[in-house]
């Protein structure tokens, strides 16, 4: 398969649940991702790991995904919140809490947004080895904010 580099239309989420058919409700979410903004290109595999940021004996199912989007940002982001709803994602408090389904825009081709509702590159990918790890599975992306390259960041 050929690289895959951040071009306009190509958009790099990460996925993550840690309550109930965690595997099935992220292929569900693939499904309505392509249904709504997409193709999906490739996927990383999955990988098990305990909670960051809050305590929980419930561990996270994560994987990334590249697709293929002609759609705007802010679009992106309210489909996926829509599709996290769907999925029974319940937001009760401000702070990390289990949940069903949770999907973050990592990159937006060489988009820089910094807006209070949307900050492209995600803020804190690079500091979540469960985020790395499979963005490195689908490409050596080069940050469009730092410039780094995915493969040089070490933990």
């Amino acid at each position: 398969m050929e690289e895959i580099t951040l071009e306009d239309d190509i958009l790099v989420l990460a996925l993550g649940s840690n309550l109930g058919n965690r595997k099935q409700l992220i292929e569900t979410a693939y499904q309505q991702i392509e249904e709504q903004l997409g193709t999906i290109l490739k996927k990383s595999n999955y990988l098990e790991n305990a909670p960051v940021g809050f305590d929980s004996n419930q561990l996270f199912l994560n994987t990334c995904i590249v697709v293929r989007c002609q759609k705007e940002a802010f679009e992106v982001l309210n489909v996926l919140k829509k599709i996290e709803v769907d999925l029974g994602r319940i937001k009760a408090k401000e702070c990390y809490e289990d949940r069903p389904i949770d999907i973050d825009i990592i990159f937006y081709g060489q988009r820089i947004i910094e807006e209070p509702q949307l900050i492209i590159p995600h803020k804190a990918y690079e500091k979540r080895k469960f985020v790395v790890s499979p963005l490195l599975e689908l490409a050596n992306f080069q940050d469009p904010k730092t410039k780094r390259f995915i493969a040089e960041i070490k933990f």
